[in-house]
């Protein structure tokens, strides 16, 4: 019988694009986003036993700046994961949902005392992405629950400053300083920040401007496309827990590029590019995810599997991308 691996922290990123994706693909077939969002959530308790065994194990983990930004994810995922019972019980997705903001927001704490205020240049990775920019899964999320309107609103303000600053840090931190092959597939993290914030604006409650839509559709579209091309060039790796890193940005992505699809449909302005565009998203989205998880799977428990840089994988996409 095989040794089961230890679940890596960043398990968290794959229950969160898993839940993510769910709602994404929920609005056309309920089954496929239940079916979804119950795998991440086995993921999640899955960590969580096993770190109740043994804690002193996860706590030093959680030293590492990139893991404690990862870690991130999760809090990301019980906001995104309380929109699954909204339909049920208000209550329940309400408490969901205020856990996860404030285990982020305590997060935010943390790393900001240890990597921001006493920190190093080389802490600042796109995890810092997660810390800051996601905590606008909250408005993303929370729109439903009129009564905190005020934290949605604080989130996205507090997600877009964060954005315009750290953007700029943590890309000169990748010029100047050695990126290993073990945080590569991080640098596919670049795509989520300008959609989260894309999909915050339109959650909220407030006028909609089309040249700001615009501006920042056309911002998320070269960061996936960096994204993407970092995608294809990691998938020749040998896998690393940070594939997780792969997961929600493109999800998110592709969640940014249905609703402004929706948004101008509404207008009556149906661009059939940007149909073409989001169909090719959520597929790109749907095989990355699904193949991110059965790699997870087959490190936890262990299988050995040959397989010669992914090649099948890339090719799919490739052909994904051009068709």
């Amino acid at each position: 019988m095989n040794k089961f691996n230890k679940i890596p922290i960043p398990i968290c990123g794959v229950f969160l694009a898993l839940v993510s994706l769910g709602n994404l693909l929920g609005e056309t077939n309920i089954t496929v986003k239940y079916l979804l969002g119950t795998t991440g959530v086995i993921l999640v308790l899955s960590l969580f036993i096993q770190t109740l065994n043994d804690m002193e194990d996860f706590k030093n983990n959680l030293d590492s700046p990139i893991l404690l930004g990862t870690f991130g994810t999760l809090s990301m995922g019980l906001m995104a994961f309380s929109t699954y019972f909204l339909n049920y019980n208000n209550n329940m997705a309400l408490i969901i949902w205020l856990i996860g903001l404030i285990i982020h927001i305590l997060i935010i704490i943390i790393f900001t005392k240890r990597y921001i205020i006493h920190g190093k240049l080389e802490d600042l990775t796109t995890s810092s992405f997660i810390v800051y920019i996601g905590i606008g899964i909250a408005a993303m999320t929370g729109f439903k629950f009129d009564q905190f309107n005020f934290i949605n609103y604080g989130t996205f303000i507090f997600g877009l400053l964060s954005f315009i600053i750290l953007f700029f840090i943590v890309s000169y931190r990748y010029i100047k300083l050695p990126i290993p092959d073990s945080t590569k597939p991080l640098l596919c993290i670049y795509t989520a920040p300008a959609s989260i914030i894309l999909v915050e604006y339109f959650r909220l409650n407030i006028p909609k401007s089309v040249n700001l839509i615009i501006f920042a559709y056309i911002i998320a579209c070269i960061l996936y496309l960096f994204a993407f091309i970092n995608l294809i060039r990691c998938l020749k790796l040998p896998f690393y827990p940070s594939y997780a890193g792969f997961t929600f940005p493109f999800v998110i992505s592709a969640t940014a590029t249905t609703l402004v699809n929706q948004y101008f449909i509404n207008l009556g302005t149906k661009i059939y590019m940007l149909d073409i565009l989001d169909n090719i998203e959520i597929t790109i989205a749907i095989c990355i995810v699904l193949y991110v998880l059965v790699r997870y799977l087959l490190y936890i428990f262990n299988i050995k599997i040959e397989i010669k840089k992914n090649k099948k994988i890339i090719k799919c996409l490739l052909l994904i991308n051009i068709n």
